[in-house]
């Protein structure tokens, strides 16, 4: 248990690497927020990194204020004619405004031109993660765990199916598996089910029959069976698999992986809204923090492909159709596109606060989880 005098050393260790990671992720989800609105010629009046009091700020030629703030947990662009951070619109500024500054506001452009500069922030996400991925695997290739079995659980399905420790899993039912994550969800998608088992020992394919056996994972309202057959890897060199990757191949081995990632947090995100997601889905700023300093210590490789797997939970986040998110405005231009016109102003206002408070629950959900995760038994 950690005390209070261990605390500064705490802070110190996870506070800067998280907060290094968020400004990288927050910046440039923004950036292509303004990026792109300035080649739509809308005018951006504040780039924020962070909330609160002010801590620096600038202004560059075209009058935009580049601002830090206090508090590091996010940042915002601000166009002309918003009424805030989350670019909702402002009635009154807009009609103090000339026929020619509406013009250059984010309400005046047109509807392919709002939803480019919304979607770009997440997008921009997508591409920073494509590209860190892509640049660790080309200058550190990648590493992952293979299947040697180490440790058999005494009594589990894999030692009852005559499985011993050295054993290469090849195979499952037929299906290539290379990699110990692969084993694992392949496993768990086959609670209580026959599956034929490929393994090399002595340089000869064996096939065993399993079994896996059968557990309960807890979801928020429901839960489900998964499979698991009482292996854990061999923590050895041999079974560790290492790949090289020319220029072409980490970029496509960057698209490969983030796109599976964004797959991923869909698949996650609709479990939960099915109430079959577990808690332990969920990180909140605790967990984040701590992931963020483990990563760092284990080296820049690692940190480097953290940051990208975050950057891509942070733009799949923000596509999710909230309102108060990119992806609530995406949904609203949407509804302007089939309708022919705009939500009202009420109803925007309304579904604005509806956002802000799934935003809100969703932030506390996230520390609920993080508190169970410490202190839960």
């Amino acid at each position: 248990m950690t005390s209070i005098a261990d605390l500064p050393h705490v802070l110190m260790t996870y506070l800067p690497p998280f907060i290094g990671m968020l400004v990288v992720i927050v910046f440039v989800h923004e950036y292509g927020h303004f990026k792109v609105a300035r080649l739509c010629g809308v005018t951006v009046e504040t780039f924020s990194i962070g909330f609160g009091k002010e801590l620096w700020h600038r202004y560059d030629r075209h009058g935009t204020r580049w601002r830090v703030a206090l508090v590091p947990l996010g940042g915002y662009v601000k166009f002309l004619g918003d009424a805030d951070a989350a670019s909702s619109p402002d009635a009154e500024a807009m009609r103090r405004l000339t026929p020619e500054q509406r013009g250059r506001t984010l309400q005046g452009a047109s509807l392919k031109q709002r939803a480019a500069i919304v979607a770009a922030g997440p997008l921009a996400n997508f591409a920073l993660a494509v590209i860190l991925f892509a640049g660790n695997a080309y200058f550190n290739g990648t590493r992952a765990v293979g299947t040697i079995a180490g440790e058999l659980v005494p009594g589990g399905a894999a030692e009852a199916a005559g499985l011993r420790t050295g054993d290469r899993i090849v195979a499952l039912d037929g299906v290539e598996i290379r990699h110990f994550s692969e084993l694992q969800k392949a496993v768990a998608d086959r609670p209580g089910m026959q599956t034929a088992v490929s393994y090399e020992r002595d340089g000869r394919v064996l096939i065993a029959s399993v079994t896996p056996g059968t557990r309960t994972v807890r979801g928020l309202l429901s839960s489900q069976e998964a499979g698991f057959i009482g292996m854990r890897p061999a923590a050895t060199d041999a079974n560790v698999i290492k790949t090289e990757y020319g220029a072409g191949d980490a970029v496509a081995y960057g698209v490969t992986i983030t796109g599976t990632l964004i797959r991923d947090n869909l698949k996650g995100f609709l479990m939960l809204v099915l109430g079959r997601g577990s808690l332990d889905d969920l990180a909140g700023p605790i967990t984040l923090a701590q992931l963020s300093g483990d990563s760092f210590r284990d080296g820049l490789a690692t940190f480097v492909r953290f940051i990208a797997a975050i950057s891509v939970a942070i733009g799949f986040v923000n596509l999710l159709p909230v309102p108060m998110l990119d992806g609530g405005h995406l949904m609203f231009y949407a509804l302007e596109g089939i309708r022919g016109r705009p939500l009202s102003e009420r109803a925007q206002e309304f579904s604005f606060r509806i956002g802000v408070a799934v935003v809100m629950s969703l932030m506390a959900l996230g520390l609920f989880s993080d508190f169970l995760r410490k202190f839960g038994a």
